[in-house]
């Protein structure tokens, strides 16, 4: 039952969680121009069991995220009966997509040699966000202190999504993405709706991977897929997955490379 309205500064998230065990968040709602519920891991230390439940989010940026600072990573965690919406309050932006619609419903990312494992979303409803499902697992290897090293890749595997209703996303697609060599592995989506924009020409897939930058579901513009690009990936599977375009639209359902 905690109202966060945060419309301050830069790098103004509603809530963060970092390195933190067995916290349940019930009943919040969050509006901020940066990321609203975030779990971070800024430390060796995981985030770990954590249930964000019967929650409603309105941000310009991602709504419900995981990362990006993710040095230990995330595991057990759960995520289910949420409302993602875009903001009443559209007076300032700092962050997050120009239209102030919100950037993404859902990011799970891991940058920085951490794993992400066991992790439950179900039962979101979502509206107005561009790129609603981001799933990364990138390489950007920073360091959450001066004289460390982070000399490993990181990994995501054991990501279930279900019962997601997304209406008024824009035209992105969305995306789920590994390293070459290191793919996101395990991810199983069923039960998908989604209604986006639509309105473009088939594309080819991004020629810069931008594997080291820093992970936002709007990194490459529009993607190769209406539905999902799928890249560097194993054992993906998609079970009543709906994509819909209110323009005529060009682009494939599912757009996949290097993938088992």
């Amino acid at each position: 039952d905690v109202s966060v309205h945060n419309r301050n500064n830069y790098n103004n998230d509603a809530l963060d969680l970092d390195g933190c065990h067995d916290v349940t968040v019930t009943d919040m709602v969050a509006d901020s121009d940066d990321d609203g519920i975030t779990l971070k891991s800024t430390s060796p230390r995981l985030c770990e069991n954590i249930a964000i439940q019967n929650c409603i989010v309105s941000s310009h940026c991602n709504a419900i995220k995981l990362g990006t600072e993710t040095n230990g990573g995330f595991r057990n965690i759960s995520i289910a009966n949420c409302i993602v919406k875009p903001s009443a309050d559209q007076s300032s932006q700092f962050f997050g997509h120009p239209d102030k619609r919100g950037t993404s419903a859902i990011s799970l990312e891991i940058t920085d040699g951490g794993v992400m494992e066991n992790v439950h979303v179900t039962n979101i409803v979502a509206e107005g966000t561009e790129s609603p499902i981001f799933i990364r697992l990138g390489n950007r290897a920073r360091s959450y202190a001066e004289g460390i090293a982070v000399e490993r890749v990181g990994s995501i595997s054991g990501v279930h999504l279900q019962n997601i209703t997304v209406t008024g996303a824009g035209p992105t697609g969305c995306s789920i993405t590994g390293l070459p060599g290191h793919p996101v592995e395990n991810i199983f989506l069923s039960d998908i709706y989604i209604s986006q924009k639509g309105g473009q020409a088939e594309l080819p897939a991004p020629a810069d991977e931008k594997l080291a930058e820093y992970p936002e579901a709007t990194m490459w513009g529009i993607l190769p897929a209406k539905g999902f690009w799928v890249n560097h990936a194993r054992n993906v599977h998609f079970d009543n997955v709906c994509v819909e375009t209110a323009a005529p639209d060009q682009r494939p359902l599912f757009f996949k490379q290097d993938c088992e």
